[in-house]
């Protein structure tokens, strides 16, 4: 017997909500691979697909928007472009 993991979807005529999926590293740390493909997952069981995957390091959370001022711009870009 086989060990692969198999992945169902059914094929239905709604459409997938497009995620951008954010990841942020705190206090020198930094993403786990397996972390993101289990957020990818999450993402994919709620009827979502993931479009783009932005990471990103910081000192700690940024009071205002956890990932900073920039970042979350750079987010707002991509969204518009999506």
């Amino acid at each position: 017997m086989s060990s692969v993991n198999t992945v169902f979807r059914t094929v239905t005529d709604q459409v997938l909500e497009r995620v951008i999926l954010v990841c942020a590293a705190f206090d020198g740390s930094s993403t786990d691979p397996r972390d993101i493909s289990e957020m990818k997952r999450l993402v994919e069981s709620a009827g979502g697909v993931v479009q783009e995957t932005v990471t990103q390091k910081r000192p700690r959370p940024d009071p205002a928007t956890f990932i900073g001022r920039g970042k979350a711009l750079e987010i707002s870009q991509q969204a518009s472009a999506m």
